[in-house]
């Protein structure tokens, strides 16, 4: 995950960050943190609706998650 965040600041590494998220939230399901990173990364990569579906499971399986506003709030940019 961390790595992936990383990787999300230099250009042309959105692919190789979703792979490695997509990884990481096969590998620890329950980590919200996780799957709100893998969101922000395939929006990055232009992969919107799935970055949208990602958020609309994430927000309806987990009413209470510390990245919630952020995810709310990426949904709406992704739907406009």
């Amino acid at each position: 995950d961390t790595l992936a965040m990383i990787l999300l600041q230099s250009p042309g590494q959105e692919e190789r960050a979703v792979a490695l998220l997509r990884r990481a939230t096969e590998a620890a399901p329950g980590r919200t943190d996780f799957q709100y990173h893998l969101a922000v990364a395939l929006a990055q990569a232009g992969q919107n609706r799935q970055a949208a579906r990602v958020l609309s499971s994430l927000l309806n399986a987990s009413p209470e998650f510390s990245d919630r506003e952020a995810a709310q709030a990426l949904l709406a940019q992704l739907a406009e």
